[in-house]
């Protein structure tokens, strides 16, 4: 059991990271969530002996962890968000220095016992190869895997805004002003063929490669696509919602900048010529 009582964490400045944490912890799985900030990381490295708190006590079993962290390591398990290689020790050499960090064993054990943890490890599909150095999840790929997504990215903003106009006045990019979106048999095709473009070029990128934060980023952007897909080839909302028109007859005639302009303006402008792109539009 692990339990913790009145634990309080208070960084310098003072940043109060931990304010009165009580709980027990008994066998089987705990989840602990929370936004950034909350405090997860503060108390996961109490708790694993690597940070002292300002105040509060953690027994796990009846065994003081921040008295003596030392003597619960070999018990304690803690594995960050996060897990890297060293990149130049290959999977067996990694592990058999985590067994002795641990001590677990030492010398020909550590080695023995490392070649058998990896006999089970290799038997489904894993980064931990015994004789190879773990490049396919070292930083370098990851690197490389988020700057392709980037590009991806950048380009779906780029489209975006192009592809509907009024939304990109809205968020203040004023290119389109004289546009509107294009609901016509033409302008559904152009949308389509650049979502299919997008989605194909997504799919070419190694999810698993990604950092944790594009990982999110790619599942939100890869379902955004597809439902556009959809919504273009099964839902066809053109066919037979009225508001779609609506809503671009109302955009036509939305300022395309907030405060009041001359008639010379080009904003006045870019308003007229939007105004007049209407009946094209649908």
């Amino acid at each position: 059991m692990l339990s913790v009582r009145n634990l309080v964490k208070v960084y310098p400045g003072p940043v109060t990271a931990l304010q009165g944490v009580s709980l027990d912890i008994g066998t089987g799985m705990f989840g602990l969530l929370g936004p950034n900030g909350a405090g997860k990381s503060t108390f996961m490295r109490i708790l694993a002996g690597v940070l002292e708190p300002t105040s509060g006590s953690v027994t796990l079993d009846g065994r003081d962890v921040l008295a003596n962290p030392s003597e619960l390591w070999t018990v304690l398990g803690y594995l960050p968000q996060d897990f890297g290689f060293f990149p130049h020790l290959t999977g067996e050499a990694m592990l058999e220095y985590l067994l002795q960090l641990k001590g677990v064993a030492s010398g020909k054990e550590t080695r023995r016992l490392a070649a058998s943890l990896l006999a089970l490890s290799l038997a489904a599909p894993s980064p931990l190869a015994a004789k190879a150095k773990p490049a396919a999840t070292s930083k370098a790929a990851a690197k490389r895997a988020d700057a392709a997504f980037a590009q991806v990215a950048a380009r779906y903003i780029a489209a975006y805004t192009h592809l509907n106009p009024t939304e990109a006045t809205k968020l203040g990019e004023h290119r389109w002003d004289d546009r509107l979106p294009d609901v016509s048999a033409a302008g559904r095709a152009a949308k389509e063929a650049e979502w299919r473009a997008m989605l194909a070029e997504l799919n070419r990128i190694d999810r698993s490669a990604l950092s944790r934060e594009n990982q999110v980023d790619y599942a939100l952007l890869d379902n955004e696509l597809r439902y556009s897909l959809w919504s273009n080839d099964r839902l066809q909302d053109w066919r037979w919602d009225p508001q779609l028109y609506n809503s671009v007859a109302a955009d036509a005639t939305m300022p395309t900048t907030p405060p009041i302009f001359t008639s010379k303006s080009p904003a006045k402008r870019s308003s007229k010529a939007r105004r007049s792109r209407f009946p094209a539009s649908v």
